[in-house]
């Protein structure tokens, strides 16, 4: 209740502040936008395994008997504050700030009830490029990989309605939606080139992640563990081409990401330092668009048990692949994602015995979706994904497989 009443005051603050810079500054004033969307969802879904057949049991023991429940409704909306002006030489500034209902950072958190802020940033842009400082996507906004549309498939809204201590949440990024938002200065060129070919290049730099908001970090290990803290000085480059070859257009992006592993505060444990790449690329032509990516995330998120020097060390990437097609008020797509990697929620915060502790040496999602927009900002988008899932840590190799479809209507403003 008192964050909600926070969010309300600042909201009349800014309200208030904006007639002021006005006056203050004739020739430059400072516009205030308000947008953002609400999303009414209704999800159906099941998950089985192999080893324990039926109704997947829920091994944290949620619920009377284990079951796993067959549908539910949620609600996500996110409202953006934003504010713009534009000084001498062309000079633009302004700022954002988007408070969310939904989830941030930890896989195993869902949204709620709570708002709490998103996007919170300041930005100076002119002919040199734009520099972006606050809680914000940073360089990956230029990463590319398979299209989506609506709830986006493969790389959307259906892990709302899975479990993240059962199912891991890969995603075509791999690491992009775990760091988003941390507190960081990202620097982004000018789109450099002709009206045919352009290229930008970004940059980002946060001293830990994830950290958002006025999170502070005094000492090297946090008591939070790897949950709360995750990696010092993280570092995000990503550079994006896009060409026009009329009647076809092509965007490729190529994008390197590294970070120090931080020690935590679970017994014997330590995350490793990692270094990260990717590579994709999307074609457009009559309303189509095919396009993928590969992420190689190198030791992202693996532990090192110090006590027994036992470290996961296996192979952790996603690829994707996808196809859409746009029309006047309908667009529909299909994508598929590949990926294998560890999930530390698997051994429930101990420290790694074996390098096979929590790893998903197998990974496979199939997704399908359309949107439908009825009016003016107000569409109906629906979407069904079916995930296969195989551990290497179990006896007999966890097996584990799921369907998820999820129906929405949404306003955006």
């Amino acid at each position: 209740m008192r964050k909600i009443l926070l969010a309300t005051t600042a909201l009349v603050g800014i309200a208030a502040f904006a007639p002021t810079a006005q006056a203050q500054t004739k020739d430059s004033p400072l516009n205030v936008n308000i947008g953002g969307y609400v999303d009414f969802r209704a999800g159906a879904f099941t998950e089985t395994d192999d080893i324990l057949g039926a109704s997947y049991a829920n091994t944290i023991g949620n619920g009377a008997d284990g079951e796993r429940r067959n549908h539910d409704f949620e609600t996500e909306f996110k409202l953006n504050i934003d504010v713009d002006g534009k000084a001498m030489r062309g000079i633009e500034y302004g700022g954002r700030v988007s408070l969310w209902n939904g989830a941030t950072f930890s896989g195993l958190t869902r949204g709620g009830t709570t708002v709490k802020t998103a996007d919170a940033y300041v930005y100076l842009s002119g002919a040199y490029g734009k520099v972006v400082l606050g809680d914000h996507n940073g360089a990956s906004d230029l990463i590319v990989y398979a299209p989506t549309v609506g709830l986006g498939q493969v790389d959307g809204q259906y892990t709302n309605f899975t479990d993240p201590t059962t199912l891991t949440p890969f995603r075509p990024t791999y690491i992009e939606n775990g760091t988003d938002y941390s507190t960081k200065v990202t620097y982004m060129t000018p789109k450099v080139g002709n009206d045919k070919h352009k290229v930008q290049l970004g940059v980002s730099y946060a001293p830990n992640s994830p950290e958002a908001g006025q999170s502070v970090f005094l000492y090297t290990s946090d008591p939070g563990g790897f949950a709360t803290i995750g990696y010092r000085n993280l570092i995000k480059g990503a550079l994006q081409y896009e060409g026009s070859f009329s009647p076809v257009n092509v965007v490729v992006s190529a994008n390197m990401i590294t970070g120090n592993g931080e020690n935590t505060a679970l017994t014997n444990t330590s995350l490793k330092n990692f270094t990260s790449w990717g590579l994709g690329a999307q074609l457009a032509y009559a309303g189509f668009t095919v396009g993928g990516n590969y992420q190689d995330a190198g030791s992202f998120l693996a532990l090192t048990n110090t006590a027994t020097g036992v470290e996961q060390n296996k192979d952790q990437h996603t690829w994707s692949a996808g196809v859409k097609y746009e029309a006047a008020k309908w667009a529909a797509a299909f994508s598929y994602l590949s990926g294998k990697g560890y999930n530390n929620a698997f051994v429930n915060s101990v420290a790694p015995t074996a390098n096979t502790s929590a790893y998903v040496k197998d990974f496979n999602a199939y997704g399908v979706g359309g949107t439908y927009t009825w009016f003016p900002g107000m569409a109906t988008q629906l979407d069904y994904v079916h995930f296969r899932q195989e551990r290497a840590d179990s006896v007999a190799g966890q097996k584990n497989a799921g369907n998820v479809v999820v129906l929405s209507q949404k306003l955006t403003f």
